[in-house]
């Protein structure tokens, strides 16, 4: 008898700690949009019961060479434990900073002894995209209800409103 009641014991002490996994920390995914050339890198943060979203996009500028820029908005509330998480945002509020540029062979040797030059074409390249920052906030940032379909220690799967599966990692 003590045996059977140690196992029952056993076996719901391991079933509370898979049904404790929590989504608390950082995640990362990558989205590859080939025909593009374009990499989406989306970045969750759960605290508490605010969350926060970022996105690094990455794509070829013609004349330039690669540019990435990073995209955040305000953290907004989430039900810590629910199935769902709604992302909302107002894009007014989007920030963007320009993450990185890797400038094509010609640029690089133009801005190789001259950092003011470079700080320039940088300036040129973040205005170029400043303007356009909401909509690109709102066309590419996480909106709408997702589905938390799972999440264990190092795996978190959302579903978006059309049905399609994200896998988010959580970055070491």
């Amino acid at each position: 008898m003590k045996k059977t009641i140690l196992t029952i014991m056993l076996a719901m002490a391991a079933m509370l700690s898979l049904q404790a996994q929590t989504i608390t920390g950082n995640w990362i995914t990558h989205v590859i949009d080939e025909e593009s050339e374009e990499t989406v890198t989306y970045i969750l943060v759960f605290g508490g019961n605010r969350m926060k979203q970022a996105m690094v996009a990455e794509a070829p500028l013609e004349g330039v060479g690669n540019v990435s820029l990073y995209f955040t908005v305000p953290a907004q509330e989430y039900t810590p434990g629910s199935g769902f998480l709604n992302f909302h945002f107002d894009p007014s509020q989007t920030e963007m900073l320009l993450y990185s540029i890797d400038f094509i062979n010609e640029l690089k040797a133009a801005v190789k002894d001259n950092p003011e030059k470079e700080k320039q074409l940088q300036e040129i390249v973040f205005n170029a995209f400043d303007k356009n920052k909401q909509q690109m906030a709102q066309e590419g940032l996480l909106s709408g209800k997702y589905t938390v379909v799972s999440a264990t220690d190092t795996k978190l799967v959302l579903k978006d409103p059309e049905g399609e599966s994200m896998t988010f990692i959580r970055p070491e």
